[in-house]
């Protein structure tokens, strides 16, 4: 098995299977990758890797290709800290809560809010279907207009390309797609008090 299991998955298997898998993954995957996948933080990795007596595998060249970020990139996931610690606390969840509904642990979850590390793209996917979001809002803090487009795709755009009747259409879709999330909301409390 070449996939990475998340952590509830790995613990699940004798310490005999858990050594061959960590092996396997560490011949194919950087070791941030495994950490990402698994919902580990560095910490928490190499506990793993001295209680299989796994040798500690040379990180600093992947620590320094994981830093080079551009300025874009840095300012994306400087926002997407803060948006993540807001859309958490919208929904009243622990750090540990939003991280077993991902798959994840808690301290990973941390760890995004704090800056320190930044998800890879499946736990992107899961945190943007998980509070109904795009990708683009959690990473630029707005919807892109192709993805509103895209979402209300029977409304022909040409209709809206004069006098600034764009604008308006987005906006107005936006409005939407805020009172759809906000009716969703209103359900999940209306059942979870039934």
């Amino acid at each position: 098995m070449n996939e990475i299991l998340s952590y509830e998955e790995f613990r699940n298997k004798s310490e005999e299977e858990q050594r061959e898998l960590m092996i396997k993954w560490r011949e194919i995957y950087k070791i941030y990758e495994i950490q990402d996948k698994m919902g580990l933080s560095n910490g928490a990795f190499y506990r793993i890797v001295h209680r299989l007596n796994l040798p500690k595998k040379e990180v600093r060249i992947e620590k320094f290709e994981r830093s080079v970020l551009t300025t874009k990139e840095k300012v994306y996931y400087s926002k997407f800290k803060d948006r993540l610690y807001e859309l958490r606390k919208s929904k009243n969840l622990t750090q540990g809560e939003l991280g077993r509904e991902l798959g994840i642990t808690g301290n990973t979850i941390g760890m995004y809010e704090q800056g320190k590390n930044m998800p890879i793209y499946e736990i992107l996917i899961k945190l943007a279907d998980f509070f109904n979001v795009s990708i683009d809002y959690l990473l630029r803090g707005k919807e892109s207009t192709s993805e509103i487009y895209t979402r209300y795709s029977n409304i022909d755009r040409n209709d809206f390309k004069d006098d600034g009747k764009e604008e308006i259409l987005i906006n107005v879709l936006k409005q939407v797609n805020d009172i759809e999330k906000q009716i969703g909301d209103i359900g999940k409390i209306i059942k979870e008090h039934l």
